[in-house]
């Protein structure tokens, strides 16, 4: 970038990097402003946060990009123009893996009490399936002994009957229909 500005970057390789780097040139606040424009979009359009770990490259350059801005405000880097614009555009931005948990515990719990059963992973609507995905994950954390205390307390105190397994409901529903 420096060679360019002052006039010495040969013009083979300017090419070469306008045709391998598209946005070798820009400045790194107009690259900022577009990865931060592309992320709050994506949110907006699919109601989650971009992953790292998406096949999507898109999707996973975005995840990354919100990633080291998570990382910059923890660190004291991030601008302070550019915090007012994430929390004004990207609603949640900074939301951390617990807060995100919780949320899905609220949301599991809420189901469960306005639905009177549990969210199904074959639902068609994707908030329950999403939530019964959630739901299930959690079992099989509890089962193999990974769930961790403090998560398994919340549930059990806010949402008694979340452990319950098919298998479960099957065999009470078998007693009652004996009794």
């Amino acid at each position: 970038r420096t060679g360019f500005k002052n006039g010495a970057l040969r013009r083979d390789r300017h090419a070469w990097l306008d045709e391998h780097y598209p946005t070798w040139n820009e400045s790194l606040d107009d690259a900022w402003d577009q990865s931060a424009r592309d992320s709050a979009d994506f949110y907006e359009r699919e109601e989650r946060h971009p992953s790292t770990k998406s096949k999507n490259p898109g999707e996973k350059e975005s995840g990354e990009w919100l990633s080291a801005q998570r990382t910059a405000l923890k660190d004291g880097t991030l601008r302070s123009d550019r915090r007012a614009w994430l929390d004004e555009h990207y609603p949640d931005w900074n939301e951390t893996l617990d807060d995100v948990w919780y949320r899905n515990a609220r949301d599991a719990v809420d189901f469960y009490e306005r639905e009177e059963r549990h969210p199904s992973t074959n639902s068609k609507n994707l908030d329950e399936k999403d939530l019964g995905v959630w739901l299930g994950r959690q079992r099989t954390l509890l089962k193999n002994g990974t769930l961790r205390p403090d998560r398994q307390a919340w549930l059990d105190e806010n949402y008694p009957t979340w452990s319950e397994t098919l298998d479960d409901l099957w065999n009470q529903n078998a007693r009652d229909a004996a009794d």
